[in-house]
């Protein structure tokens, strides 16, 4: 951590995109600097960008489950990781 490619501890799913954006590094900057959880590499804006994109998706579940008749409704449990 530290270094161009790797900014900060966050930074290390970037590539994968498995990382979470610093919500402080583009605006005041972030007091944490290397040791930071979260990735310094993302531009400015992905943490609003990805908060939007999620809250789509479940609107858009939504919708689908709403114009389904009652009973056709299939929940399938989550595969635990």
């Amino acid at each position: 951590p530290g270094s161009a490619q790797l900014p900060s501890v966050g930074s290390s799913g970037h590539v994968l995109g498995r990382c979470k954006p610093c919500a402080f590094f583009h605006t005041v900057g972030c007091g944490n600097g290397a040791l930071c959880q979260f990735c310094h590499l993302c531009e400015a804006g992905e943490k609003q960008r990805r908060r939007k994109e999620r809250l789509e998706i479940r609107r858009t579940a939504r919708r689908v489950r709403q114009s389904l008749p009652v009973g056709q409704i299939k929940v399938s449990a989550r595969p635990t990781a």
